[in-house]
Order: C-alpha cells, then sequence, then structure tokens
C-alpha cells in the first residue's frame, strides 16, 4: 500500500513538472524592448514613407542655414542650399517649398515652377504652392496652365481674398465670366472694400456686354478708389 501510495506521488509529480514547463514562454526581444522604453517602432525619429517631418543632424543644420540665406533675401545662396537638402531628402517638403520661394526670388519661373510641383507631389493640396505655381503662370499669360492650380489653392485656403481674387482674374481671362463672378464675391464677402474685386467685376460684366452691371461697380468703386472708377467708366463708353 504505501509502496503504492509513493508511485503515485512521483507520477504526480512528474506531470506536475510537465505541466508548468509547456506553459512557460521565455520573454521575447522586443517585449523587453518595450518595457525598457525601447520599442524603435514608435520611436519619433523612425521612418515612414510619407513626407519627411524629421531632419538628421546634418540636414537640419543645412537647411537652417539656407532659411537663414532666404530671409536674409540671399535668394541665390538659400536655393543652392535648399536644393543640396532636397537632393539628400527627396521627400523633404519643405525643401522643395522654399527652393520655389529662393528661384522666385531669383526671378528664374521655370525653376521656381518644377520646385514647387515636386512640393506639391509630396503635399497635393497644399494651398500656397498651388497659388504660387498658378501666379506664376498667370503671369506668363499661361491661364489654362494656371488653373488647376488656383483651382486646388482656393479650394484648400477658401477664406483668400488674395487667392479667390487670382482665381477670379484667371477665370475671366478664359472668360469663364459666371465662374469669375462668384470669386468675386467671395472677395466682397470677405473684403467689402477690395477695389480689385470692384474693377475685376466691372471687366467681367463688360465681357458680358452687361453695361449696366459694369456701371453699378463704378458707383462702387468711386468712393474706395476715383482712378480705377474712371478708367472702368472708360472702357464701358468704349
Amino acid at each position: 500500500m504505501f509502496r503504492k501510495m509513493k508511485s503515485l506521488k512521483i507520477i504526480v509529480s512528474a506531470l506536475l513538472v510537465v505541466f508548468v514547463t509547456s506553459c512557460y514562454k521565455p520573454t521575447s526581444s522586443s517585449s523587453s524592448q518595450r518595457a525598457s522604453g525601447n520599442d524603435q517602432s514608435s520611436s519619433p525619429t523612425s521612418e515612414s514613407s510619407g513626407v519627411s517631418t524629421s531632419f538628421t543632424p546634418s540636414s537640419s543644420a543645412d537647411y537652417s542655414k539656407a532659411l537663414e540665406a532666404y530671409n536674409a533675401k540671399k535668394y541665390d545662396e538659400a536655393a543652392k542650399g535648399f536644393e543640396a537638402v532636397a537632393k539628400n531628402d527627396p521627400k523633404n517638403f519643405d525643401a522643395h517649398y522654399h527652393l520655389g520661394k529662393s528661384y522666385e526670388g531669383l526671378k528664374k519661373a521655370d525653376e521656381a515652377v518644377k520646385a514647387y510641383k515636386a512640393a506639391i507631389v509630396l503635399k497635393p493640396d497644399h494651398a500656397d504652392s498651388n497659388f504660387s505655381v498658378g501666379k506664376i503662370e498667370y503671369d506668363r499669360k499661361n491661364y489654362q496652365a494656371a488653373l488647376p492650380f488656383l483651382d486646388q489653392a482656393a479650394k484648400t485656403d477658401f477664406k483668400s481674398p488674395k487667392i479667390l481674387l487670382a482665381f477670379g482674374e484667371n477665370q475671366r481671362m478664359l472668360k469663364m465670366y459666371d465662374r469669375a463672378i462668384v470669386q468675386y464675391g467671395k472677395v466682397i464677402g470677405f473684403e467689402p472694400e477690395n477695389v480689385g474685386a470692384y474693377y475685376g467685376l466691372g471687366l467681367t460684366y463688360i465681357g458680358l456686354n452687361n453695361k449696366i452691371a459694369a456701371s453699378q461697380q463704378v458707383r462702387k468703386l468711386e468712393s474706395l478708389d476715383k482712378g480705377l472708377a474712371k478708367k472702368l467708366a472708360d472702357m464701358i463708353d468704349k
């Protein structure tokens, strides 16, 4: 009897050892890293597939130096600096954007457009980049080329009188008169004394051969800018 009980205890002990061994799982290295706060996947400096939002120490210094040159209106030096940063970090939106600004300062329209478009690839709805391309193309009288960029800028920053006015002017030049009237109306809604909007409306109504509506804009301009009021009135009388 005693031998049977001893044998039973041995069997139970053996089974208990097997059970405990099978349940034990060693701590993984990733678990240890998380416990110690070293989980690299959550590091703020880890790379993602999106736009670059962090700088390496060297690129940060180069960018800061280029920005300092830009702010000092040393556009040639700034352009070289931003170009170097953008070359080393093609997803760096700020470098592309300020490269465009630097080229604008140098009156290099083609290079500026190229840099802004590189920035737009990274941030398609960035209002200032789209507006800058649209304004450059408008100034070059490439109204059709300017249209999609000014359209996007106006969609993103829909409360900017500057952007809305430029969009309206571009539409007017394309003889999209009804749409231009809408943009001028938005500008006046934000800035009731915006002389450019009233003048643009007057020109638009002249384009539509609506002299009565054009004359109404003359009267509104008389208290804001007599010179523009006279200029518009002379165009109506032609």
